[in-house]
C-alpha cells in the first residue's frame, strides 16, 4: 500500500496532479462565476419581439451549467398577440484564450421546453393552438445556433462584470457570485 502512494505522489511531482484551479490562466480564474442577462429585441419582422433571461455558472473545473427563460411576442393589429414561454437548460465546457471566450455546448444537455402559450385578441385564439409545430421547429434551430456560436471577444472584465462584444456591439453581462 505505501509503494502505491509513493508510486502517485511521485508522478504527481514529475507531471503535475490534475487539479482544475491550477490549470486555469489568471483571466479565467477571475472569470470563473455565475452570470445573469437579460437581452431583449426586435426579430425579423417588427411583429416578433423576443427576450432572454439567463443565468450560467461558470465553474473552475472549465465545466458550464445555463438555463434560461425565453419569451417570444407575436402581435398583430388584426390578429392580437401571442406569447410563447421556453424553459432552456444546457452544459457546455468553457475556455478564455486571448481575451476570447470559448464556449462548447454539450449537445445531449440541450433541453428546450414550451412551457405557456398566452393570447390576447379573437384570432389569437385560434392561432396559438396552431403553435405548437413552430415551438418544436423554433427550439430545434436555437441548439443549431447554440452549437455554432462558439467564441465571443472579452472586452473587459471586472469582479462584477463581463462586457462582451457580439456580433459588433457590446453587451454587459453581470456578475452574480
Amino acid at each position: 500500500m505505501k509503494a502505491i502512494l509513493l508510486i502517485t505522489l511521485t508522478a504527481c511531482m514529475l507531471i503535475g496532479c490534475s487539479n482544475p484551479t491550477t490549470s486555469l490562466t489568471p483571466q479565467e480564474k477571475a472569470f470563473a462565476g455565475k452570470y445573469y442577462a437579460i437581452k431583449s429585441d426586435t426579430i425579423g419582422i417588427k411583429q416578433i419581439y423576443g427576450t432572454i433571461e439567463s443565468y450560467t455558472d461558470y465553474k473552475i473545473d472549465r465545466s458550464a451549467h445555463s438555463s434560461a427563460m425565453l419569451k417570444l411576442f407575436f402581435s398583430t393589429e388584426s390578429i392580437g398577440t401571442i406569447i410563447l414561454e421556453y424553459e432552456m437548460t444546457y452544459n457546455s465546457e468553457w475556455k478564455i484564450r486571448n481575451d476570447t471566450l470559448f464556449e462548447s455546448l454539450i449537445p445531449d444537455s440541450y433541453k428546450m421546453s414550451l412551457k405557456k402559450i398566452n393570447q390576447q385578441g379573437i384570432l389569437a385564439d385560434k392561432l396559438s393552438e396552431q403553435m405548437e409545430p413552430f415551438a418544436e421547429m423554433f427550439s430545434a434551430q436555437l441548439k443549431e445556433e447554440l452549437l455554432k456560436q462558439d467564441a465571443v471577444k472579452i472586452v473587459e472584465l471586472t469582479p462584477e462584470k463581463v462586457i462582451i462584444e457580439l456580433d459588433g456591439v457590446n453587451e454587459t453581462i453581470k456578475k452574480v457570485k
